[in-house]
């Protein structure tokens, strides 16, 4: 009767281990989830990142060498621009407003953009 009753309790013993190697299991694989969740946001971003500085790239080529005439010119009497001064001053707001909306959209992807309310 007493080996019986040993064996009943290092059954429980056992399950009890056995049960807590489950949790560990549980845990560890609730971390690795989230790790991939932050690669996955992280590959996002810079992907989108990419994009932004391709399409910033394009905007730099159609402002030529010297856009400052052209904005200067939007500046002071806009109603005189040529079609290319046009083109010229359009791709240099396009492209600085590329850069901060990429910034926004990183910031906002990983969690460090707070809105007004202070919520992410």
């Amino acid at each position: 009767m007493d080996s019986n009753k040993l064996a009943n309790w290092l059954q429980v013993i056992a399950n009890f281990g056995l049960l807590g190697e489950l949790i560990l299991v549980a845990m560890q694989i609730n971390q690795n989830s989230d790790e991939l969740k932050q690669n996955h946001l992280h590959a996002r971003a810079q992907l989108i990142a990419d994009d932004y500085v391709n399409l910033q790239g394009h905007q730099y080529t159609l402002m030529g060498d010297n856009p400052a005439a052209s904005v200067a010119k939007a500046k002071v009497t806009p109603e005189s621009l040529t079609e290319e001064e046009k083109i010229v001053v359009d791709a240099h707001m396009l492209a600085h407003y590329l850069i901060l909306d990429s910034y926004e959209y990183i910031a906002t992807q990983t969690g460090l953009y707070y809105d007004a309310y202070g919520k992410p």
